[in-house]
């Protein structure tokens, strides 16, 4: 095994490319909420607020070109990941066999018991997965 240099594209663009795609609309649900709550805006999200209430939504051009610029960086980075697997010859599944791998389940608030029953599908599939091998 050899190690790589690795230089990806930039998670701050991902960041910047997400931020006006996720609050494009001004996210008058978050003022409302907050309005409900009567409780002021955490600081990570007051700069969204500073006028009073929420921003007016993003033209719809910029909006596409935004998302139009999303494609391109996940492009741009899935273009990257394939040219790390082919330098380390990592698309050999017989390489890592046995090796550790992490399972994450996200389910709604309040909804534990479906995640727990989830957890539960998959340890009973692994299971019979061993007693097959």
């Amino acid at each position: 095994m050899r190690l790589l240099d690795w230089d990806p594209p930039s998670s701050n663009h991902s960041a910047e490319i997400h931020g006006p795609i996720a609050r494009g609309d001004g996210c008058p649900d978050v003022w409302e909420a907050l309005k409900l709550s009567g409780e002021p805006p955490v600081p990570e999200i007051a700069s969204l607020f500073k006028d009073g209430g929420p921003k007016p939504p993003i033209p719809l051009p910029e909006y596409e070109d935004l998302v139009v610029h999303m494609k391109e960086y996940r492009c741009e980075y899935h273009e990257y990941w394939t040219s790390s697997a082919e330098k380390t010859k990592s698309d050999d599944p017989k390489a890592y066999h046995g090796s550790p791998a992490g399972v994450q389940i996200i389910g709604r608030r309040l909804s534990e018991e479906h995640l727990l029953e989830m957890a539960q599908v998959v340890v009973d599939a692994l299971r019979q997965y061993e007693q097959r091998n």
